[in-house]
């Protein structure tokens, strides 16, 4: 579902993740343009090195978001239809992470209703939220 994400040639993708399921390793073999952090990331001192050098991050909501937000790092949360509770509802920000926007299902398992709605903030140029400038 995430490919035409990660195949906008004005990204370039990183993955975060530790390691990766043998199909995704399969799936991102098949793209050179996703660079992976791999062995290089072994805590989340080394993810919130490698966070603190990307422009956006663009995730679901998993401790990769919570860092992101705690770090004050622009991020963007794909939420499911019936999120947390802690996302509140009807709202695309968070008062816990002024730097995250969040991106919600618009109908349950609807990821690719999700997906679709940040490409499009991408393709119209939507800035991320930045504190402080």
């Amino acid at each position: 579902m995430l490919q035409p994400l990660l195949r906008d040639e004005r990204l370039t993708p990183v993955c975060l993740q530790m390691t990766v399921s043998a199909a995704d390793a399969d799936l991102l073999a098949g793209m050179p343009q996703v660079v992976r952090a791999g062995e290089a990331v072994r805590d989340f001192a080394d993810t919130a090195a490698l966070m603190a050098n990307l422009d956006l991050i663009i995730t679901v909501d998993t401790v990769v978001a919570h860092l992101a937000g705690a770090l004050a790092r622009p991020v963007w949360i794909m939420l499911a239809h019936a999120a947390e509770w802690r996302w509140l509802t009807a709202r695309d920000d968070s008062p816990w992470y002024p730097t995250a926007r969040l991106f919600r299902q618009p109908a349950v398992n609807d990821w690719c209703g999700t997906i679709a709605a940040l490409t499009a903030c991408l393709g119209h140029g939507v800035a991320p939220v930045v504190a402080n400038g």
